[in-house]
């Protein structure tokens, strides 16, 4: 087989394996974003509001689950977006809980479509 085939199908291994890594991720950060939206703004403790980080955080959250769906179709606009509201969110969550890197995993987990993406790009 021909150096150039074997590229070309590992690119594209690389491409099915970051869209299915992708669309897992998104179902997962979807599952929790639906169950903080139900924790903060549908059934919340009687005379709570979320304070404003919280509905911040909402939407960097909701911007990465976006952005991991729409990279299986745009692989490099849905990443950047992923990435992006992965920061946003993961810097919002850090900076509340006294700056601890326990949520780190989150920029890691959320960076493994985007680099099987760039490694088929770099591959083909």
């Amino acid at each position: 087989m021909a150096r150039a085939t074997v590229r070309a199908n590992v690119g594209t291994l690389l491409i099915v394996f970051g869209a299915i890594a992708a669309i897992g991720l998104g179902v997962l950060w979807a599952m929790f974003l639906v169950e903080h939206v139900h924790e903060w703004y549908i059934k919340p403790e009687p005379g709570q509001r979320p304070p404003l980080w919280v509905g911040v955080a909402m939407v960097a959250h909701a911007t990465m689950v976006i952005g991991l769906f729409a990279s299986v179709r745009w692989r490099t606009a849905g990443s950047a977006v992923a990435l992006a509201g992965t920061m946003v969110f993961l810097g919002l969550t850090l900076s509340v809980r006294d700056g601890s890197v326990s949520g780190a995993w989150i920029v890691l987990i959320n960076l493994v479509p985007a680099a099987m993406f760039a490694a088929a790009r770099a591959i083909r």
